[in-house]
């Protein structure tokens, strides 16, 4: 997991504008990481959280074995693989937490996986 994501979201300057007003914290998980992004004031931050390490409460989590997200960063990745939705909904994902900021910033959080999975902000 990447965790350098600032350069890459900031070649899209569409993205930039949707972050300027979002407060949003959550984390990625596999079998073996645990990654919390920090969106603020038009900035990510990603962090490695440590094995056993407590956290403040994140708005959600995506979290999905190791293999799955393998998948999800080839450049063509299988039917079921392609998008996080589709992760979700073939079940190869799991979802928790609230989906209000999810939902609300869907392209933003699909941008974000997508840096941090594949190094670039496409979804």
């Amino acid at each position: 997991m990447r965790t350098d994501l600032q350069p890459i979201l900031a070649r899209h300057p569409g993205l930039l504008r949707r972050m300027r007003f979002v407060q949003l914290r959550f984390e990625l998980r596999s079998s073996d990481e645990r990654l919390r992004v920090d969106v603020s004031d038009e900035r990510v931050a990603a962090t490695v959280v440590p094995a056993g390490v407590d956290i403040p409460a994140s708005e959600f989590v995506l979290q999905a074995p190791e293999a799955a997200w393998r998948e999800f960063s080839k450049p063509l990745p299988a039917p079921g693989y392609n998008d996080i939705l589709a992760l979700l909904e073939a079940g190869h994902a799991r979802f928790t937490g609230q989906g209000l900021g999810f939902y609300r910033n869907l392209f933003l959080v699909k941008a974000i996986v997508s840096a941090v999975f594949r190094g670039d902000a496409r979804w």
